[in-house]
């Protein structure tokens, strides 16, 4: 069966979608089951408030000043004994503790050390506690005086996972630290993955015998389909996205819908009639107890749970519920922080990981300032009026400015992970000690012009598609995210700290001196090493292991950062004002 054709049907309408806001975070969505979810936002900042799923579940949230969630209330037909969860958190936003005021057995507490390795804890009564070692690997946890012991390769990705003090999973890596196989006792499961690195098949093994043999299918790091090749490859399920604001599933096999709360956690499944199947409820971090039949396997965060090893996967890495860690280090290494095995700086509450990489920055502050959005919806005025359009409401040139921005901003943003996202010409950055190589810097103009020429050419397209517009807009989001990693990356060069380009440690001011120079398009300033951990200037660096948690970007470290910052919106500005107008005079298919 042709599964393009099997699921075009589904690209009709699975779900109509309304939005709210100049970030047009999605506030209204009608499933065909009738079943509608509204969300709803706090007035300046865009944070979540509560999410109502028609009868079935609604969920209160209140923030404190600084962004974090500090209670959840969870009511509806999902919920025989409704609640309110209180969060509780240290000075570093790592969660502490997760209590319900009515269920006495949902109490979670946490404590740390001080690089976000858990000490102890206490998950629903049962104590636990750690020890861990210098590279932030667990050796042992012990669950009510039991002890369970850990072990790691030298790549740091865990060969041994204990589930008791009896028995335990043993994990086997590839070259790429990919999972390839895992057992214990008689069950065995193998896995393999394409040139992305996405798990496209799964065999599971009972006694020697093959029981179990999936084939996946993607669309981008979206599962969209599955064959059972013990079954003749039949198709077996079929997956729709929420084609706005989170990244969840709707429906599967046209017969089973999805639905979720704040943190992409599927909380039930209903039938073509509305009606609940299946629910869901979560520890703090990932822990699910299942009540149904539902053999789904998208839960946790919206990703992929084995239920064979309890394992959830998240297309880069295997995360582990049960001890709250991934079980490999994080491929972006010291650039997402100073500890590789912690899931969302330990706060699953406020936070949700992308593909098991903790992504960050200032990029979408640097790209969603007014005067770009002034220049923008000017740019979209002239083009409805030369589209035929006389007299164009400014409600209409605001949502259109609305869209176009958010394209750009995600693609901005997009380029720090996926096929870019490893690629230090992209990032104004140089490979580990590197620093002093001329060549990054050639090699990130080179790329720039690319982009440029890209830009072109996607504008010279005759007859140009609104798809084919989108495309062009998402080139001008990653040229905006080079612009920006200019001025955040780039360093002085001094030649009497010669050392530090032959990375030696030091403690000098070579990063983080004032008055950088130079322009993206006109680069005079040094790139800087893409994860060395004992240079100031790097992306990671120094900075990150005084404080690990941080998830400013590196030019914050800068005694010049404000001024950084300052230009980098304002080149950002300077080059949409030199380059959107031509893309709203040859796009006006878009708005229609």
């Amino acid at each position: 069966m042709n599964v393009r054709a099997t699921l075009s049907r589904h690209c009709t309408t699975p779900a109509v979608a309304a939005y709210t806001g100049r970030r047009m975070p999605v506030s209204q969505m009608t499933r065909p089951n009738g079943i509608t979810t509204t969300w709803s936002y706090e007035t300046d900042r865009d944070l979540v408030t509560q999410v109502q799923n028609g009868t079935i579940s609604t969920y209160g949230y209140v923030n404190d000043a600084v962004g974090r969630r500090t209670s959840m209330s969870r009511s509806g037909s999902a919920y025989a004994n409704p609640d309110t969860i209180a969060y509780t958190y240290n000075d570093r936003s790592e969660l502490t503790g997760a209590v319900s005021n009515v269920d006495t057995t949902y109490s979670y507490s946490y404590v740390y050390d001080p690089i976000g390795n858990r000490v102890t804890a206490s998950e629903a009564g049962v104590p636990w506690t750690y020890t861990t070692n210098s590279l932030n690997q667990y050796t042992s946890a012990t669950e009510n005086n039991v002890q369970m012991d850990f072990s790691y390769d030298l790549d740091g990705s865990m060969t041994y996972r204990p589930v008791d003090a009896a028995s335990g999973w043993t994990q086997v890596w590839n070259g790429e630290n990919r999972m390839v196989e895992t057992f214990k006792g008689n069950d065995r499961l193998e896995f393999r993955y394409d040139y992305m690195g996405r798990r496209f098949e799964k065999k599971v093994y009972q006694d020697g015998v093959l029981v179990k043999h999936l084939l996946f299918v993607y669309d981008g790091f979206k599962q969209i389909a599955e064959y059972d090749a013990l079954a003749n490859n039949a198709l077996t399920n079929t997956y729709v996205w929420q084609p706005a604001g989170l990244d969840v599933p709707l429906l599967r096999n046209d017969e089973e819908f999805y639905v979720s709360d704040a943190n992409k956690n599927i909380i039930a499944l209903q039938d073509t009639d509305g009606q609940i199947t299946d629910t869901y409820v979560y520890d703090p971090f990932g822990n699910r107890m299942h009540t149904g039949v539902s053999n789904n396997s998208f839960q946790f965060s919206s990703e992929f749970f084995d239920v064979e090893t309890g394992l959830i996967y998240y297309n880069y890495r295997y995360y582990s519920p049960q001890s709250g860690k991934w079980t490999r280090r994080d491929p972006k290494e010291e650039e997402t922080g100073a500890n590789l095995y912690t899931i969302c700086l330990n706060n699953c509450v406020c936070y949700t990981d992308n593909l098991g990489l903790w992504l960050g920055g200032t990029h979408k502050d640097l790209t969603r300032t007014s005067e770009i959005r002034k220049t923008l919806e000017a740019s979209i005025e002239i083009g409805l009026k030369n589209s035929g359009m006389k007299h164009p409401t400014n409600k209409l040139i605001k949502a259109i400015a609305d869209e176009v921005l958010e394209i750009i901003v995600d693609a901005n943003v997009e380029t720090d992970s996926g096929s870019t996202g490893g690629k230090q010409e992209y990032h104004y950055c140089t490979l580990y000690n590197a620093r002093k190589e001329k060549n990054y810097k050639e090699l990130y103009s080179k790329v720039l012009d690319n982009q440029y020429e890209l830009w072109s050419k996607k504008l010279a397209i005759k007859d140009i598609t609104k798809d084919e517009c989108k495309e062009a807009l998402k080139t001008l989001g990653t040229l905006a995210h080079m612009w920006q990693d200019y001025y955040a990356h780039g360093v002085q060069y001094d030649p009497l700290l010669e050392s530090l380009h032959k990375g030696e440690q030091s403690t000098g001011d070579f990063s983080i001196g004032d008055n950088f120079t130079g322009s993206p398009d006109n680069p005079t300033m040094e790139p800087v090493s893409f994860g060395y951990l004992g240079f100031l200037g790097n992306h990671g660096g120094l900075f990150r292991l005084m404080n690990p948690f941080s998830r400013v970007e590196p030019g914050n470290r800068a005694k010049d950062h404000e001024a950084r910052k300052k230009e980098a919106a304002k080149y950002t500005y300077e080059k949409f004002v030199a380059m959107f107008p031509a893309w709203a005079d040859i796009c006006s298919c878009f708005f229609k």
